[in-house]
């Protein structure tokens, strides 16, 4: 399944702290209260989920250009929610951007393993929030 990745954590850039959000596309897997994905070692998102072990999966019918910008973009230094076009919403439970009028699985991180150039996920749902329209 198809679902875009927000996450936010506090990082270093250039030797001044400030809080960071990242959207990126993913195909997931979900196996009863469990999901699993995996990501390029290069992506920006990794160093957010390590920080803050928690992220969201926005289940949302986008457009084509929504879909492309969350891969050409860098969170770290733009505002994604912005450019591709989503308003931003805050998750239930977690500390975690979302987007709104999406169906939003709110998750843990429970393994994050770097293999060769990929990073393996697997997180645990906390909570499922239905999609507003």
């Amino acid at each position: 399944m198809i679902a875009f990745l927000t996450a936010r954590a506090s990082v270093v850039l250039f030797g001044k702290e400030s809080e960071k959000e990242d959207i990126v596309l993913v195909d997931f897997e979900q196996k009863g209260s469990s999901v699993s994905f995996s990501l390029k070692s290069i992506e920006s998102v990794i160093g957010l989920l390590r920080t803050s072990s928690v992220f969201a999966l926005n289940i949302i019918n986008a457009t084509e250009k929504q879909k492309d910008c969350s891969e050409l973009e860098e969170g770290l230094f733009v505002d994604k929610f912005k450019v591709c076009g989503f308003k931003e919403e805050e998750c239930n439970s977690i500390d975690c951007p979302c987007i709104e009028d999406a169906e939003v699985l709110e998750c843990s991180i429970i393994t994050l393993k770097e293999e060769g150039n990929l990073v393996f996920c697997t997180g645990k749902i906390l909570n499922h929030q239905g999609a507003k329209k």
